[in-house]
């Protein structure tokens, strides 16, 4: 804008340079709308030079869908209707207008006296990025709310599962194999052990149960997802299974490699709408030299691989970089939140693997995730399946031993008394804080071990606890949670309480209140 210019609209030097030096797009308006005169960083917001827009009707630099709206609004202000207006979130003009479309604010007032309106004042700040942040922060607190509803969900089927967990249990001990019920019972708790991992899963979704890597067979691990697989995939997709044999194992949490596997399964799935084939491959490989595939630094050595290869609708070389960005999605709004694959990498990584891909448009994705393999003279610590309940009590230390129960779910206080009266303990039971501080407190009784839920209607766990230990600082105490990962993470260095996570099996009960009495 020439000094020229300036002066043939009455700006002294001072505001001449307020207006080409703002950062905000600013216009001066004629009475009918048109543009009188703008500066540079309008011009820029419009992809247009500044001399261009001279005489150009201000309503047509927005889309079409906005044009009316901006015009009405500006001969409320022509004709003395208003002094200033506010238009929020109105776009500018799209690909058909040659720049890009943009989410603008607009402020116009009136230049001139009340009764005389003159020219139009008007400033546009860009909201793309304001609005790309708002859009940011609302989507963090939906997952936020969606991890909460999940942690609360999870908790509530904690309690359903771990009282039929309980009661397949107790009734296991008193019904022999082969008699009538028993394969009937055996099933259902075979059931409520998957329910059990699958809530574990909702947990980890919620940031809720800390990781807890064991050593793993991933190939069975994989089998026992193709159940869950296909139902997710439905019968138009084959999904297919080859392992090679012997394979390492590996160590890493059994719930999120299911995660791992369970997100690329659907991304698959929605690659593959009309339906089509997963393959599922698992072998070992070995790495002489460090690779870098582009999510991590891999170290040279023996891997297990995991392969999952669909026949979709592929990805784009230009984004194939990206798609483990987090919120970066290649699905229409509303058909992801981008974080699947973000999730994917992340959780390989933290277990010291990494994740390849292989990708072009209508050839399908094939993803490789390698995770390192465990020295054989590592697999000593290798976990046992959950083993059934024992026919017979086992050998119980202290017969006799008061334990203080602190339940408010009464299927679990049944199942759990039960189990233990029938070690021969006397178990005292109560369904809430007060009633056990109540209890604690009767100097007719004592205790000689506490078990008690975290979680209570009245108050948290922790408050019994500290009142327990405030007459016997060496009380042993059982927490029953569903989400802490150890007891040692509850109260570090406490030797005297253990961590029994919601569900737990008859073998997990006994074994903990076992450890603590036995001292």
């Amino acid at each position: 804008m020439t000094g020229e210019a300036n002066a043939g609209h009455g700006m002294t030097d001072l505001a001449a340079a307020l207006f080409e030096e703002s950062p905000v797009g600013i216009a001066r308006l004629d009475r009918g709308g048109g543009i009188l005169i703008c500066n540079a960083a309008l011009a820029t917001l419009l992809g247009q030079q500044e001399g261009s827009l001279i005489d150009r009707a201000f309503a047509d630099v927005f889309a079409a869908e906005y044009r009316d709206e901006v015009r009405a609004q500006l001969a409320q202000l022509a004709r003395g209707a208003a002094r200033r207006i506010t238009l929020a979130n109105v776009r500018l003009g799209g690909a058909d207008e040659g720049h890009e479309q943009r989410a603008v604010q607009v402020f116009a007032s009136v230049v001139g006296g009340q009764n005389e309106p003159g020219e139009l004042l008007v400033h546009v700040l860009d909201g793309s990025e304001r609005d790309q942040g708002e859009l940011q922060s609302a989507h963090d607190r939906k997952l936020q709310a969606l991890g909460q509803v999940a942690s609360g969900i999870a908790h509530d089927f904690n309690n359903l599962i771990g009282a039929i967990l309980g009661s397949c249990e107790v009734a296991l001990t008193e019904i022999r194999s082969g008699a009538s019920g028993h394969d009937d019972l055996a099933s259902v708790r075979a059931t409520a052990l998957r329910a059990r991992d699958l809530v574990r899963q909702l947990l980890a979704f919620a940031r809720k149960q800390p990781p807890r890597p064991v050593l793993l067979h991933l190939d069975r691990a994989i089998d026992d997802l193709l159940p869950l697989l296909r139902r997710l995939l439905g019968g138009a997709t084959v999904v297919e299974v080859r392992h090679a044999a012997p394979l390492p194992l590996v160590r890493m949490d059994p719930g999120r490699f299911d995660q791992v596997i369970i997100n690329l399964a659907v991304n698959a799935g929605d690659a593959m709408p009309r339906g089509g084939r997963l393959s599922l491959r698992t072998t070992a490989v070995s790495r002489t030299a460090s690779a870098e595939p582009g999510t991590g630094v891999l170290p040279a050595g023996t891997y297990v691989q995991i392969e999952v290869a669909d026949t979709g609708s592929g990805i784009a070389k230009e984004v194939i970089g990206e798609i483990f960005a987090p919120f970066f999605s290649t699905k229409p709004a509303g058909k992801g939140t981008g974080l699947g694959l973000a999730t994917v990498s992340g959780i390989v990584r933290q277990s010291g693997g990494c994740v390849e891909v292989d990708s072009a448009e209508g050839v399908g994705a094939t993803f490789r995730i390698l995770l390192p393999a465990v020295e054989p003279a590592a697999i000593s610590d290798l976990p046992a399946p959950s083993p059934m309940p024992p026919t017979e009590p086992a050998c119980t230390p202290l017969p006799g031993a008061r334990i203080l129960l602190v339940e408010d779910e009464a299927a679990i206080r049944s199942f759990v008394a039960r189990a233990l009266r029938a070690r021969r303990w006397v178990v005292a039971e109560v369904e809430d804080g007060a009633s056990a501080i109540q209890a604690l407190r009767r100097p007719d009784q004592t205790f000689d071990l506490l078990l008690t839920d975290l979680k209570l209607p009245d108050m948290p766990g922790t408050g019994v606890i500290r009142q327990a230990r405030l007459d016997r600082p060496d009380i042993p105490v059982v927490v029953i949670s569903g989400e802490l990962g150890t007891g040692e993470a509850f109260n570090p260095g406490d030797r005297r309480l253990l961590l029994l996570n919601k569900p737990f099996t008859l073998t997990d009960l006994v074994a903990q209140v076992q450890r603590l009495l036995a001292g």
